[in-house]
């Protein structure tokens, strides 16, 4: 999982004030601390399965993602209305960084077949469907990840443990130092 940095959240949060969309989510509004994106699907909290995403978290190796959300799209049927941040635009990185996590953790015998989306969400019980609705773009760079316990019946996470991502030149530098 990756967190948005307070600068982000601030600039998020704002861009649904200025459409008055916080009021009108109300208590539904997803609490801005634990805005998120999620990098894999999760699983159950057994002593084994977080040895092995803690193996899996060591063994990543990638870089810095950069992300720009330039829209709050709705999604779901009643009464699992979701509201997200998304962008628009190809997500490569983002998946490149998504395969990434996923053969490390394959690698330690975790398996998931779905991919996450770049989003972050701002409701999962929002009172009526929403159109995609364009903000100005909010720039975000995903520099650490972190293995997260989900407390799902409050929608709460609690850091486990964190990973800092390698910025972009750390890749061409490891390139260039590869023999001919």
């Amino acid at each position: 999982m990756a967190f948005p940095g307070p600068e982000q959240r601030s600039a998020l949060l704002g861009s649904l004030v200025a459409r008055r969309l916080d009021r009108e989510l109300g208590r539904a509004l997803f609490a801005p601390r634990f805005w998120h994106q999620c990098l894999s699907l999760g699983i159950d909290d057994t002593p084994d399965h977080r040895a092995r995403f803690l193996a899996a978290l060591r063994d990543v190796a990638a870089v810095e993602v950069p992300l720009t959300f330039s829209r709050i799209v709705g999604s779901g049927q009643v009464p699992k209305l979701h509201w997200a941040f998304r962008r628009r635009g190809s997500a490569d990185e983002f998946a490149a960084l998504v395969r990434t996590i996923g053969r490390a953790m394959a690698n330690h015998g975790v398996f998931q077949d779905v991919m996450p989306t770049a989003h972050v969400t701002a409701s999962y019980r929002a009172p009526r469907a929403l159109h995609s609705t364009p903000i100005a773009p909010i720039d975000w760079l995903i520099d650490e990840i972190h293995l997260v316990a989900t407390h799902h019946e409050t929608f709460r996470y609690e850091i486990v443990a964190s990973s800092r991502l390698s910025p972009p030149q750390a890749r061409w530098a490891t390139q260039l130092a590869l023999p001919f």
